[in-house]
């Protein structure tokens, strides 16, 4: 099969590296922290040299995962040129990596191997091991660590579950399939600790945060003509309430259950000049990962986001972008 060729050839590629680059995608969610996470643990055992690198700090409640701790965040800790083999995980589009002009303009020494389980949106890298059936971009790395006979210790169990259990909402999302629980079972049967990794997909709520989901329900406005529902989160508001972007984990996806709309967007202020979108599709045959790839960002047909410098202003008749 092609596939079990790529992930040879990628395996001999990381055998043959002298220094490796892992890089996952901007606004890290819980499929990108644990595939950066399974690739530093797997490069751990091949006593490979290697630098993980994403362009936003990882949530709190993901930083127990082995690896991440030592993940740099700034483009400018980054020697490129030092690097032969450079990853990326979970990317979607060079974009999402906040270093596409360096990749694209790598030297001839510099091999690029995508692993992913987004649809292809373009075409840069040398090997591609790409699965859009695959629920997670860590149920591709389980792939590629069966075809090359690969070992799976507990730890390394635990990434590639965070990773399927965070990308289908619990095995509760469309993307969930027969494989997907199979191989659920088989990582808790290795040792994963199914408590803890539950507890770090889930979506918790305080009073500060019940009331900051209140202040976007209020919000909530709907664009007819499209049919798309869309709310927004200032800075202030998390400011005022004490609160970090993690507070509004989880309102994109409760938003998806309305029945009355095709799409809804969440629009969020952070504290550092940007502004993020988070798009959910709420009915099938709506791709919001074409919207957001618009605006340089990526995701899945049902969930995807984006980013740009900006502000959030009120106006007359709802809100603009300045």
């Amino acid at each position: 099969m092609i596939k079990d060729l790529i992930a040879k050839k990628i395996y001999n590629s990381l055998l043959e590296a002298k220094k490796v680059l892992l890089i996952t995608h901007y606004s890290p969610d819980g499929d990108a922290a644990a595939s950066l996470s399974a690739m530093t643990q797997i490069l751990t055992q091949l006593k490979k040299d290697y630098t993980a690198y994403c362009a936003d700090k990882f949530e709190n409640k993901l930083s127990w995962l082995p690896g991440l701790a030592g993940a740099l965040s700034r483009e400018t800790e980054l020697k490129f040129a030092e690097f032969d083999l450079i990853i990326t995980l979970d990317c979607g589009t060079l974009s999402r990596t906040r270093l596409a002009e360096k990749i694209k303009t790598r030297q001839a020494y510099q091999q690029l191997i995508e692993i992913d389980h987004h649809e292809p949106l373009e075409k840069v890298a040398d090997l591609e091991l790409r699965l859009p059936e695959a629920a997670s971009t860590t149920e591709v790395i389980y792939d590629w660590l069966k075809i090359n006979r690969l070992p799976i210790d507990a730890r390394l169990a635990e990434a590639i579950l965070v990773g399927l259990v965070t990308d289908t909402g619990n095995f509760l999302y469309s993307a969930t399939s027969n494989k997907a629980l199979v191989i659920a079972a088989e990582m808790i049967s290795l040792g994963a600790n199914w408590p803890k990794i539950v507890k770090t997909a889930k979506t918790s709520a305080d009073l500060a945060t019940a009331k900051l989901w209140g202040i976007a329900l209020s919000r909530l406005k709907v664009n007819q003509h499209y049919q798309v529902a869309f709310t927004v989160i200032t800075a202030d508001d998390l400011k005022a309430l004490g609160l970090n972007d993690e507070a509004t984990e989880g309102l994109p996806g409760f938003l998806s259950r309305l029945n009355d709309v095709k799409a809804i967007l969440v629009l969020k202020e952070t504290a550092y000049g940007m502004i993020k979108g988070s798009w959910r599709a709420c009915q099938d045959g709506i791709d919001v990962a074409k919207l957001s790839n618009y605006l340089g960002g990526g995701g899945h047909v049902k969930a995807a986001g984006f980013s740009f410098p900006g502000r959030l202003k009120p106006a007359a008749k709802g809100w603009v972008i300045e």
